[in-house]
């Protein structure tokens, strides 16, 4: 323990474990954000025409984009914050934004 600041002192690979973490969960935010995207409500309505989740999906068809659109928005600009690197200038995958060219 670091007696200066009373914070615990992290192991070698603890910063890149963290990082890996929040890397995994930006990647599954950004595949329900597309799951999740209005525009599927009605392809969503389609394939789940003949049960209930169908029916209530189309009875009320204004109430599904909303929540979708809400939970679209919030999963999108949570993974896009999980996904950026440390620097701030492009995402963990890659070289984008990288001046090392």
């Amino acid at each position: 323990m670091d007696r200066m600041n009373n914070l615990p002192l992290t192991q070698p690979g603890a910063q890149a474990d963290t990082r890996r973490k929040g890397r995994g969960k930006g990647y599954a935010l950004a595949v329900l954000a597309a799951l999740t995207c209005p525009c599927h409500v009605p392809i969503y309505a389609l394939l789940l025409s003949g049960t209930a989740l169908g029916a209530a999906l189309a009875a009320n068809l204004a109430t599904a984009f909303a929540v979708f659109a809400g939970v679209f928005l919030i999963a999108l600009v949570i993974a896009i914050r999980l996904l950026k690197d440390d620097r701030g200038n492009g995402y963990a995958s890659g070289n984008r934004g990288s001046d090392n060219a």
